[in-house]
């Protein structure tokens, strides 16, 4: 794959425009026969139609649409998903991109988040904002080195100081990128580590909590 190609592929994602990656992909095989794009969206398109069982990762799976999950009855969950993806799926971003963000943005709500951010980092290390849903098409080119959507909608900050923190070049801001599961969609996660506390603090009345019972061990293990 060129690579500028590949490039642009990951700033859109970067930037939090995953809408636009398709979209995108579609005008570069249009253009220019690249083998392994056409055999993706290829894949892709056979997947989305199918109704059979899938395997997918927990990466994926939280960034898969309503519509496509409907296709299928029950989504099973491998391992604790707020354990291994929720918390994981931080963002670290550059104060003063941030402040560059405000300057060039026109969207009103935008500026006055990250104004309100920067006054924040004065006097506090974890502080909490307001989330709003900001649609791509009002972020498109503003940045393509901030995931702006998922900033917006983001509502608990830390604050790094450079001062602080060992090979930290520049302030930055930290902020846990907003995935959920869908509402619609039912969702069975097998784990012997979630935390039924946590599951009802995040998901709310929709959990329901179900403790199995010793299973009698058969065979014998050879180590």
């Amino acid at each position: 794959m060129p690579d500028d190609v590949w490039n642009h592929i990951e700033k859109l994602y970067q930037a939090g425009q995953y809408r636009k990656v398709h979209p995108y992909i579609k005008k570069v095989i249009e253009k220019n026969e690249i083998a392994c794009l056409k055999e993706y969206m290829e894949k892709r398109q056979i997947s989305r139609e199918s109704k059979k069982h899938m395997i997918t990762t927990h990466k994926k799976l939280l960034y898969l649409d309503e519509e496509f999950l409907s296709n299928f009855g029950i989504v099973l969950v491998d391992e604790d998903i707020i354990l291994k993806s929720f918390l994981p799926s931080h963002i670290s971003v550059p104060l003063s991109k941030l402040e560059k963000l405000a300057k060039v943005s026109t969207n009103v709500s935008l500026i006055k988040k990250i104004e309100t951010l920067v006054k924040r980092t004065r006097s506090k290390t974890m502080f909490t904002l307001n989330g709003f849903d900001l649609d791509e098409e009002e972020g498109a080119g503003t940045s393509m080195s901030v995931d702006v959507p998922a900033f917006c909608l983001a509502e608990h900050f830390y604050y790094r100081d450079k001062s602080k923190e060992e090979n930290l070049k520049e302030d930055q801001v930290a902020f846990i990128n907003p995935v959920s599961l869908k509402k619609n969609t039912k969702y069975i996660i097998v784990s012997a580590t979630a935390d039924e506390e946590i599951y009802q603090y995040v998901f709310g009345d929709r959990v329901k909590f179900y403790e199995c019972r010793k299973a009698k061990y058969k065979g014998v293990l050879n180590q």
